[in-house]
């Protein structure tokens, strides 16, 4: 099978450190160790830092070149949110130049598209080359985008939703409550639920983390390392967990709270841990290329996803599977897709959204107790090497688009 993979939002790159990135890449990845073709049409690459793997051939897009979308020093904020998202719509045009390019001179059995706010490019090439079409949904981005950025072409995006959601031959969210945000936008879609995985190779050929210790400042086991890897973002708890830190801290407890990732609440938490007189104590680490993550998990003690309490939890958390491959205690909260994944005490510690005392608890009960810590950990590894790898997520792929063959819904297409 030879797949035509589209990811066309700019924020996205194929070689970047962020969630999103390390999806394209690990799950393009499995694709092809499965020994299958896919060929990545991205918007940007992004820093080179390895070759893509034996397979995968990764091709970006040109950029719209058009003046007209370049804001000057005087154009008001919203007005260049509206240029900014006016060029990623004319963006199509590059895109669909680029697929046809390749559907010319090469069989392509799918297109897959990462839904991105104005993209149709997957679906329209799709559609005039017969081809079958796949949408992968990782978010709600509509409602993201609304409620955590600015959205000025609303109207737009929201057509383009409802068209790719009731047009493609499948929809493949990550989780459920995913599924039912996209059959209320389109109710007839074809919908089918494809969580996350994790690339468990890289996690089970780690070394102890003895380097990250050292420069971390902890270069023995006796100070206790709770870790954090993610974007730093709102929706993540780290609020919630600075709080639970700080009280960990103040009982005494030798401890230090590593957060492995970068993001736009960074300034605010550095702050906040200065003002605490915790700055020796907390580690910002910065984004780490992927290939370094499995390392550093070996070196904490505990990992924790403190999510807060939210109305719709639409994720499939990468990070919660990775911290399982590593093999350390989990803390995490009990909501959405965690709660299908963990198990209350076999392997993880979950407690309620939002709720510092029972993180401060959880965290403690770790501390104190090895070998539940052990056990946990090594549980929850070997529930991701049955269940939840890249391979174990492809085999699901390809059953799936072994069914598929081109279809149209024209009642549901129409804006």
């Amino acid at each position: 099978m030879h797949l035509a993979y589209v990811c066309a939002d700019p924020g996205i790159p194929y070689w970047g450190t962020k969630g999103a990135s390390i999806h394209v890449r690990s799950f393009t990845g499995a694709m092809a160790a499965a020994g299958h073709s896919v060929t990545v049409i991205i918007a940007r690459t992004g820093k080179r830092s390895a070759d893509p793997p034996a397979g995968v051939r990764v091709i970006e897009v040109p950029i719209e070149q058009e003046g007209f979308f370049e804001p000057s020093a005087e154009t008001p904020v919203e007005q260049t949110a509206l240029l900014s998202e006016s060029r990623q719509f004319a963006q199509n045009r590059a895109t669909q130049d680029v697929i046809n390019d390749i559907v010319a001179h090469t069989p392509i059995d799918v297109i897959c598209e990462r839904y991105s706010l104005f993209s149709t490019a997957g679906r329209e090439c799709a559609r005039w080359h017969n081809i079958p079409f796949v949408l992968e949904v990782n978010a709600p981005l509509v409602v993201e985008q609304r409620e955590h950025r600015r959205l000025i072409l609303e109207p737009l995006a929201r057509q383009i939703e409802r068209f790719l959601f009731a047009s493609a031959d499948c929809v493949v969210p990550v989780s459920a409550p995913l599924a039912g945000y996209i059959t209320s936008v389109a109710p007839l879609a074809h919908v089918c639920v494809i969580p996350n995985g994790v690339e468990i190779d890289a996690f089970m050929a780690a070394d102890d983390g003895a380097r990250w210790r050292r420069q971390w400042g902890s270069s023995g086991r006796d100070t206790f390392l709770i870790g954090f890897i993610g974007s730093l973002k709102p929706w993540h708890g780290l609020d919630l967990l600075m709080d639970a830190f700080a009280e960990i801290r103040t009982s005494g407890r030798e401890a230090k709270l590593i957060l492995i990732g970068d993001g736009p609440l960074r300034r605010a938490l550095e702050d906040d841990a200065f003002a605490r007189g915790l700055k020796a104590d907390v580690v910002f680490t910065g984004g780490l290329e992927h290939a370094e993550v499995p390392s550093a998990a070996q070196a904490l003690d505990v990992l924790v996803a403190p999510y807060p309490p939210m109305e719709r939890f639409y994720f499939s958390p990468l990070k919660v599977y990775e911290y399982m491959a590593a093999g350390k205690p989990i803390v995490a909260s009990r909501i959405g897709q965690i709660s299908d994944i963990l198990e209350e005490g076999r392997t993880a510690l979950l407690i309620p959204p939002g709720d510092t005392r029972a993180l401060v608890e959880a965290i403690t009960q770790l501390m104190q107790d090895g070998d539940l810590a052990k056990r946990i950990g090594a549980e929850a590894r070997r529930v991701a090497q049955n269940r939840h790898s890249w391979a174990h997520r492809i085999d699901e792929w390809l059953r799936l688009l072994a069914l598929l063959s081109p279809v149209s819904r024209p009642e549901e297409m129409k804006a």
